[in-house]
């Protein structure tokens, strides 16, 4: 007696025969079918036990990632594209804290994710200003361990609130205790502020729009992803 079993592994359907008595064996056999689309899996060109990747619009994020393009304080672009990669504690937090942001009718608004080390001393180089550029042979960034983001607040369809200055503003005024801005600006940090310590974030003190994911420690990382 035959019996036949169905296999569906890497979009690639087997079909394998097999007999249940010693006298059929001559006749099991292996066929192999078309792959089907509905059944192939997303090929990734990372580590996804050690990385995930915010899809962007598959999560329901906004994006300005200030680094893939010139509009960022150095004036030219840094990454090859926009891409944001967490490490995986991390990035289940950025989710809790974007269902939190939901429920105020708010989303959450990405400057930044991780970022390669070989970057950040591009960066330091030109600000060489450890408040806010931090020195990657001093022990680097949060960013560059994949456990930070750059992030605002935006209405429900992503335009970004009033947070009384402009992300990458290295000045006092960026400042969790610079108090001379409009009480809308101070409102908006300090709900920005509640949204991420909910889901586990840390705030920067020099910084409003950093945030840093500190309940777990992975090394400083070179990885630099690839650009469709």
């Amino acid at each position: 007696m035959l019996k036949s079993i169905m296999i569906i592994s890497a979009g690639v359907s087997l079909l394998i025969s097999c007999s249940t008595s010693p006298e059929s064996s001559a006749t099991d056999s292996l066929m192999l079918n078309e792959p089907d689309s509905i059944f192939v899996n997303q090929i990734l060109d990372f580590n996804d036990r050690l990385w995930t990747e915010i899809i962007f619009k598959n999560d329901g994020i906004f994006e300005s990632m200030a680094y893939a393009d010139s509009s960022n304080f150095i004036g030219q672009r840094i990454y090859p594209c926009a891409r944001c990669f967490l490490r995986p504690e991390a990035a289940k937090a950025l989710l809790k804290a974007n269902s939190i942001a939901k429920t105020k009718g708010l989303g959450l608004l990405l400057f930044d994710c991780y970022r390669p080390a070989v970057y950040q001393q591009k960066m330091f180089d030109i600000v060489e200003d450890p408040r806010y550029v931090a020195e990657p042979k001093k022990g680097g960034s949060m960013h560059n361990k994949g456990l930070a983001v750059d992030i605002a607040l935006t209405d429900s369809l992503g335009n970004i609130l009033d947070f009384g200055g402009n992300f990458d503003d290295f000045s006092e005024r960026s400042h969790h205790s610079f108090k001379n801005l409009d009480s809308l600006a101070i409102y908006n940090r300090i709900l920005l502020k509640g949204i991420m310590a909910e889901a586990g974030f840390t705030f920067y003190p020099f910084e409003w729009w950093h945030y840093s994911y500190t309940h777990v420690d992975y090394d400083l990382d070179d990885y630099v992803w690839g650009c469709n």
